[in-house]
Formats: C-alpha cells, structure tokens, sequence
C-alpha cells in the first residue's frame, strides 16, 4: 500500500486531521489516532516540531528568506556541527530532493561504506560509516535527505560547490533542521530500552522488535489487510510492508488495548494435515528446533536417572531441566506470536520471562546444595 493510499484510507474513515501532536493525530470525527507510521520516522520526536519549529517560524518573521547570505559564512556551518556531533566524526554535509539521489552520490563516493542512519538501532554504528544518509527529523521535511561525508573521505575537487545533484537548503529550512538535529541528539540521552520494551505483550505478536523498529510478522499478501483492521482500531502503520512501524514512544499501553482484545489472525493452522501456512522457516526458529530435540533427549536421560537413583537433590536438578525445556517452547511460541509476553511487569521486565530464566535456576542451585551438603556429610 503507498502512502497516498493509506492517507486515504484514514481520511475514508476519521475525516480530515485537525491536529497532530507528539504521536498522536486528531481527525475531524473525534477519534485520536495512534501514529505509528510516523511519516517514516521523520516525526519520531512528535509531530509538532518542538523548537524547531520555533526556529522556523522566528526567522520567517525576521524576513530572511531571500537568496541573500543571511549568516556569516562559517565553515563548517552549523548544520555541519550538528551532525558532525551527532555521528561523533567530522562531517561535510550535503542535501539532496530524493533518496536515490543522496544514496547515488554516497556510492560514488564510498562504495563500500555508505548506509542510513537509524536513530536507537544497536546494530549500526554510524561514525564509521564514510557516507550516512540521515532523514531530518521533521515531519515535514518529506523530500529532503542529507548526506553526510567524512571530510577526509571527500576529495577537494568535489566540495566546491556541490556533489552532483545536491541542493542548497533555504535558510530557515536549514536552520529548523540544524535544531532538529540537536533535540534528536538529546533524545538519544533520553529515551531507553525501557521505553520500548513496555509494548512487547501486545505488539510481539505482529511485529519484531528492535530498538524502537517494528518489523511486520505479517505475510506480505496479508500486510494491506492488516494495516487497515489496524486503522480501523485507531492505529496508524506503517504502510510498507518492507519498512518498520515505530513503538509510539510516550503513548499509554491502553492504545493497544483495541488490537489485544480483536486480534487479526494471520497464521493458518490444519491440524488434519499438519500444514502450517504463512510462517516462514527462518534459521532462528531452525534453531529452536534443534535446541527442543537436544534438550528433549537430555530431559528424559536425566528423568531415567533419577528414576534410577532417587535422591532429592537429583529430583531437583531433572526439574531444572525440565523447565528450560519448557521455558524454551515458550520463547518459540512467543517468537510464533501465539502466546503474548505477560502484562505483569516486575523491575520492568514480563512475569512470564522473568519465571522463564528463574525457575530453571533455582532448581538447579537447590539440587546442587543437597547432592554437596550429602557430599560432604559423608
């Protein structure tokens, strides 16, 4: 589904939108929206622009939207500085109208070291990429992408004046930008894990998470059917299946309350046939697999022993198996989204995964103080 599509969808159902405010839209109708799509991420500090805004608007007052230079020319400028502090490595930034543009330019640069920046993904690390392609942070920033080149790796002959098909920011643009930059930097500093994580009962059936990037579950024939039984629950996705929704940081948990209670069934299950549909075999589940025989045959080796031996220090430690076993099928079926996390959060973490690592070891320690303690009595 394109996003002209969706934006349709959401205007067919709830009217026009009045406002949108942090993650959250208002349509005409009276019904909030829960926004997760969030414009591909360029709205993930809220939709309302905070100080960046306030740049904006204060330099549009001061009249300074000519094609006049409107600072002094400083080098590097202070959007240079910004990101510069943002990717920890000095950077010569330029902007381009389009993605294929800025990623054009970064590989011809940097074949080998070009990637987009993602703000909170543990698996980047985005100062040692030679070219990062960085979306702005703004909601209504749509068609602009910087490219942000280590100076080192950009030869003289190129800086002067652009990169081929680079565009100069107007200067209010660019300086609502720059403050952008500068909250996204504060946000990292505060928002956490813990910030995510508390949605994962509900959202871990559909999506993967990591960070705050919602990955679908969800087959690709059945993403459009699902993003509008999401819409029609007052949930705003992202409509591309090939790219991440986001946990709508700040929302209460009770926003999800109406996809908990009706969930979309996406997993075809026949039972005559032992056919299973719509789920993909990747290597992770491969993997589940082989740690449920394995740890299957070692649990009934160590109930035979103990059916053997019959000491109460074994009869703990064959629990302890026994419950890694079972804490294992339920990751599998959690990862399946068949079962949800508990709701019931204990130090932050799920009930349900909290006995998961607990129990097993409890077991274990018990059994292993008895089988010492007749140990050295003897």
């Amino acid at each position: 589904m394109t996003k002209s599509d969706f934006y349709n969808e959401l205007y067919k159902l709830y009217g026009p939108v009045t406002r949108a405010r942090n993650c959250f839209l208002y349509t005409k109708k009276g019904v909030r929206v829960t926004d997760l799509f969030q414009e591909n991420g360029r709205a993930i500090l809220g939709w309302e622009g905070g100080s960046a805004f306030t740049y904006f608007k204060n330099i549009l007052s001061r009249g300074q939207t000519g094609s006049f230079i409107t600072e002094d020319q400083n080098h590097p400028s202070r959007l240079e500085r910004a990101i510069s502090e943002l990717t920890e490595s000095n950077r010569k930034v330029f902007a381009f109208s389009d993605k294929m543009s800025a990623l054009k330019a970064g590989l011809s640069i940097s074949p080998e070291s070009t990637s987009f920046y993602k703000p909170w993904a543990e698996e980047q690390n985005i100062s040692q990429a030679d070219c990062a392609i960085i979306i702005p942070p703004l909601p209504w920033t749509d068609t602009i992408y910087l490219l942000a080149v280590k100076s080192e790796k950009l030869p003289e002959s190129l800086v002067k004046p652009h990169l081929p098909s680079s565009v100069d920011l107007p200067f209010a643009l660019e300086s609502a930008i720059t403050r952008a930059i500068y909250n996204l930097i504060a946000a990292l500093k505060e928002r956490e894990e813990k910030d995510f994580f508390i949605y994962d009962p509900v959202l871990t059936k559909y999506w993967e998470r990591r960070g705050p990037y919602l990955y679908p579950k969800i087959p690709a024939e059945k993403y459009d059917a699902f993003v509008i039984h999401c819409l029609k629950l007052g949930l705003a996705i992202n409509p591309d299946h090939n790219a991440p929704s986001l946990v709508p940081f700040g929302a209460d948990r009770g926003v999800f309350t109406s996809l908990k209670k009706t969930p979309f069934e996406y997993l075809s299950i026949n039972l005559g046939r032992i056919k299973v549909e719509n789920i993909i075999m990747d290597s992770k589940i491969l993997l589940f697999i082989i740690k449920l025989i394995s740890s299957g045959i070692v649990s009934f080796l160590a109930i035979l022993y103990m059916s053997k031996i019959r000491e109460v220090g074994w009869t703990f430690i064959v629990c302890g198996f026994l419950f890694s076993y079972a804490a294992m099928i339920f990751e599998l079926l959690q990862d399946l989204g068949v079962i949800a996390f508990s709701e019931i959060l204990i130090i932050g973490l799920p009930l349900s995964s909290l006995l998961c690592v607990l129990l097993p070891a409890i077991s274990y320690i018990i059994g292993f103080i008895i089988l010492l303690a007749r140990k050295g009595g003897n």
